[in-house]
């Protein structure tokens, strides 16, 4: 008997160490668009090698089960059904068939084909993530038993271009995608089955730009979208790297804010986070890296020099960035200064050239300074004051020092014109007096040179003739046919260019004018006139001011 007992015991507890647990049925999820149902269940246990094959049997519209079909591979966890035909409702469960009792006795629990959705669920909040300027949405946990992931879209098509998926309550989307984009949820269960796509839900977006004239920033944002209504925003900034600290709170409808409590040279980080009832999101994060307006280098005014009787200022700047323009400005001494000229800034260009066109350099020397004007319009930088070289005969110390150059003035010179060219006469490392000149007869000018071994800068007065008297001759006859076939006026003392001559005939027509530069060929409106008596009349300037008028005739022969 009691041998009896332990051999049914020791068979039963060898049973139980082959296939001890039944298969757990898992699922039967249908394929409309092929019409089969795949049915899972989860594998038992079989320690010892015991398992043989599943039975799987199905009952078509509440109908008796049957055999549908055998798996012979304990691996193999899953049977697709065919459907014959379609619109019926079928059931499903799995026995083991194992080599210790070869019934078919451990049969799993029935489940009927999966047509139930999950239910829908809303996002809570969508938010930017403050470190990583990433959106991170959130939600609650979908009360459906069976549910399998959530998946997240980008619901700018209208459509959903799947972003991810996750089994969390929350998900980093890992890329910007643009900054801006509305998201949508749906929960997916063991089937595949979806719920309704959720209401799309679209983070609040901040831009800003920044008046540094001004010191003020601007912030823009557009209102989060997805929630019924917003109750309250807030603005917060980090200055410097600081902690972020609330500056204001605005209503639900408010788009914008300024901002103006800082200094330049401060770093700061602004974002926006929206309220309603317990939930909250965050907005982007922008950065803005003021800086205080950076100042002109190398700014000086590198010469005042007299160029075809004008005055030329001249000045060198290097990295104006932050520059607008240059005013130039003059004075008859050096106390009293009056605006000349603007010049704007041409990046990439270092040296500038002005002409004074107001000021003679015959009347006296002329004092020049230029400031820099930063793009808020506020003077940055001047020059220090520099003056021109003005040439006086009637004094005995006959010019002014050159000022302006940081290392002086190495050596005046005295030029005088022969021709048309300059030739120096005279040198010596200060001013020079009227005994330096007595000598010379033609125009004359001084010169300053630099005390500057790297760049040779050189400045020229005003020019200066010896005064001489007018003298002149004009041409009383010609003959277009001859080698006299010119009306011309020639002399001493003459400014050509300035001087005039106006040709009349007897009617009192004029049929020729122009400077002493230029010639009469005896025509009129490129025909030659005819023999006859005609009028001149002489506007002669002299180079030294002079100034006369004449009249008389000359006679055409042909």
């Amino acid at each position: 008997m009691v041998r009896e007992f332990i051999f049914i015991a020791l068979f039963f507890s060898q049973l139980s160490w082959a296939v001890d647990i039944s298969p757990k049925m898992l699922r039967a999820c249908i394929d409309y668009d092929n019409d089969v149902v795949t049915v899972k269940w989860s594998q038992p246990k079989d320690d010892c090698g015991s398992f043989k094959k599943y039975v799987i049997y199905g009952s078509e519209d509440l109908g008796p089960f049957r055999k549908l079909a055998e798996v012979q591979s304990f691996l193999v966890n899953e049977y697709p059904h065919p459907l014959l035909v379609q619109n019926t409702s079928w059931r499903y469960y799995v026995t083991t068939y194992t080599k210790c009792n070869g019934i078919d006795s451990l049969r799993s629990d029935t489940v009927g084909v999966d047509i139930t959705y999950p239910k829908n669920i809303e996002i809570d909040s969508i938010s930017y993530d403050l470190e990583s300027q990433k959106i991170i949405a959130g939600w609650t946990k979908n009360p459906s038993k069976d549910t399998k992931h959530y998946e997240i879209y980008d619901y700018r098509t209208g459509s959903g271009d799947l972003l991810g998926d996750t089994k969390l309550l929350s998900f980093n989307i890992s890329e910007k995608r643009g900054g801006r984009f509305p998201v949508v949820l749906a929960t997916l269960d063991s089937c595949n089955l979806s719920s309704l796509l959720s209401q799309p839900h679209e983070a609040t977006y901040l831009v800003g730009t920044i008046d540094s004239c001004l010191k003020t920033i601007n912030l823009n944002w557009s209102l989060y979208v997805g929630w019924a209504k917003i109750d309250s925003q807030s603005v917060y900034v980090s200055k410097n790297s600081g902690p972020f600290i609330k500056i204001i709170t605005k209503n639900g409808e408010v788009k914008n804010e300024t901002y103006n409590n800082f200094e330049l040279g401060d770093t700061l980080e602004f974002f926006i986070r929206s309220f309603n009832n317990n939930k909250s999101t965050s907005s982007n994060a922008i950065l803005f890296e003021t800086r205080k307006l950076s100042r002109p280098e190398n700014f000086t005014l590198s010469l005042i020099d007299v160029v075809d009787n004008t005055l030329e200022i001249s000045w060198l700047c290097e990295k104006q960035i932050d520059t607008k323009e240059f005013d130039v400005y003059f004075g008859k001494n050096r106390t009293t200064f009056k605006r000349l000229s603007t010049t704007i800034v041409n990046f990439g260009q270092k040296d500038y050239r002005l002409l004074d066109l107001e000021n003679n350099p015959n009347e006296q020397a002329f004092y020049y300074y230029v400031t820099s004007i930063n793009k808020c319009g506020v003077q940055s930088l001047t020059t220090d004051t520099c003056t021109s070289i003005y040439l006086d005969t009637s004094k005995t110390n006959i010019h002014n020092k050159y000022v302006g150059w940081s290392g002086g003035v190495s050596s005046y010179a005295i030029e005088q014109l022969e021709g048309s060219t300059w030739k120096e006469t005279k040198n010596k490392p200060d001013v020079f007096i009227d005994e330096d000149i007595k000598q010379v007869q033609n125009c004359f000018r001084v010169t300053a040179t630099a005390n500057n071994a790297e760049k040779k800068l050189v400045s020229h007065s005003n020019e200066v003739c010896p005064k001489k008297k007018l003298s002149y001759y004009v041409t009383t006859g010609i003959n277009p046919n001859s080698l006299n076939n010119r009306f011309v006026v020639r002399g001493t003392g003459l400014n050509y260019g300035l001087s005039t001559f106006q040709i009349y005939n007897r009617w009192g027509q004029l049929i020729k004018c122009g400077t002493l530069n230029e010639e009469w060929d005896g025509r009129y409106k490129d025909k030659a006139v005819n023999s006859g008596i005609y009028l001149y009349v002489l506007k002669i300037h002299g180079i030294n001011g002079e100034y006369e008028q004449a009249k008389g005739v000359v006679s055409v022969i042909r």
